[in-house]
């Protein structure tokens, strides 16, 4: 694919009206990523050869300082930024099940533990849940509530509309599986 497909409406035109794509040094470049031009640009912004014009929306501007590096009376020198590896992201399902080894073995060192356990119990329930209504989780319940349900552990629905973050609605459609889900921990 050559440079001048990937410009798009204006860009093509102004382009082609000003001659760029004769010009000898036309898509040089291409094939580096967005992100290494941005630090190339950031480098040059460093060593003073480009200036942020701000009266120009944040448009680059070459500096005096650049004039003797476009005559070739000048080299510069610029680090090339390591390839970072990309880390792999685990799914929620998949945080939520590394978690729960976690609980279990913390249940078995107090009532702290056993908190924890309740919250990682109350968040696999919650993105489940989340899932088969195709709402996001914190539609379902806020971080906060589960943490409060983890940490009183409510033995009614009562005591369950107690806390904060569960209101009527909430209370009636999601309290006997909480309190369900709390018996079983």
């Amino acid at each position: 694919m050559h440079v001048i497909d990937v410009l798009r409406g204006k860009e093509t035109e102004r382009v082609l009206q000003w001659g760029h794509d004769r010009l000898g040094v036309f898509g040089i470049g291409a094939d580096l990523e967005q992100a290494t031009w941005r630090d190339v640009f950031r480098q040059l912004v460093a060593l003073g050869l480009v200036q942020v014009d701000h009266a120009a929306y944040g448009a680059l501007k070459l500096t005096e300082a650049s004039r003797p590096v476009l005559k070739g009376e000048r080299t510069v020198e610029m680090r090339r930024a390591a390839p970072r590896p990309r880390k792999q992201r685990k799914s929620r399902v998949e945080a939520v099940a590394a978690a729960e080894p976690l609980a279990e073995h913390a249940a078995a060192n107090g009532d702290q533990a056993g908190e924890a356990a309740r919250l990682a119990l109350l968040k696999a329930w919650r993105l489940a849940e989340s899932r088969r209504q195709a709402l996001p989780a914190y539609v379902i319940l806020h971080d906060a509530t589960l943490a409060e349900i983890a940490r009183r552990c409510p033995g009614d629905l009562t005591a369950l509309g107690e806390i904060p973050g569960i209101g009527a609605r909430k209370l009636e459609r999601y309290g006997p599986a909480l309190l369900a889900l709390l018996a079983e921990a």
